[in-house]
């Protein structure tokens, strides 16, 4: 009596092929949701550095009595060190080694969420040790239209003018006004890290004038171009409200 051969079951190779294949969608949406999972835990980590690099500005200036200069490339203490004149007032880095900030790398470095350093620039006018002077004759110079030369804080590179310590914002591009503009300004320069071809708002941020962009990132398909630099600064008004809290100035 013959038997029947037995039918050994399982996939045929279309049925893998289909397996594989949604196998390898739902790792490329998990690879895709973690990648930008951690880019957002990266951004959150930067601003909260970028918060913290300001309060310890600001108790350095409550301490002192001035902002410190900007660090250079060789490390993160100032340029020079004491100031009060910077070398390179628009164009430099965070001091942290000088703040007594922590953690920093092994060259005295705060670094962002992507592992480069915090970017820094100060006002020509608080790198000369001008603004914790008397408040009544900075006041004076507002009012007969001599201003300090404040960092301008645009939205957009758009409309500017000028360069080096006259760069101005173009017409309704001011976030921090020419009247009462930023003493210093810190920022990151984000997931790109200002890879070129830069657009001409993160140029702007790195340039080596007195003029800096901040916004909402944009793609590089923008018509802008892509930004996705994080900046905090610091104004004139939270400056002098600092300096007299702590005794600094009447």
């Amino acid at each position: 009596m013959k038997t029947k051969p037995q039918r050994i079951s399982g996939f045929t190779l279309a049925e893998i092929t289909v397996a594989l294949v949604v196998a390898g969608l739902l790792l490329g949406g998990l690879l895709v949701s973690f990648s930008a999972h951690q880019e957002q835990r990266r951004i959150a980590a930067t601003q909260t550095l970028l918060e913290e690099a300001r309060q310890t500005l600001l108790g350095f200036a409550a301490l002192h009595g001035r902002l410190p200069c900007p660090a250079g490339t060789g490390g993160g203490f100032e340029i020079p060190e004491g100031g009060p004149a910077c070398a390179s007032p628009y164009d430099g880095f965070l001091p942290a080694a000088t703040l007594g900030m922590s953690p920093v790398d092994d060259r005295g470095y705060l670094l962002d969420g992507w592992n480069r350093p915090i970017r820094y620039a100060l006002s020509a006018d608080t790198a000369n040790d001008y603004l914790p002077a008397d408040p009544e004759q900075i006041r004076q110079r507002w009012n007969d239209g001599s201003t300090p030369e404040f960092l301008q804080i645009c939205s957009s590179a758009a409309g500017r003018t000028g360069s080096g310590n006259k760069a101005l914002c173009g017409s309704g591009k001011y976030i921090a006004s020419q009247k009462n503009g930023a003493v210093a300004v810190l920022f990151s320069t984000g997931p790109n890290g200002a890879a070129a071809p830069a657009s001409p708002d993160e140029q702007a941020n790195r340039d080596g004038s007195r003029l800096f962009v901040s916004h909402l990132p944009t793609p590089p398909e923008a018509a802008e171009g892509e930004f996705d630099d994080i900046a905090l600064w610091i104004s004139a008004s939270l400056l002098y409200k600092h300096m007299i809290s702590s005794g600094r100035l009447p």
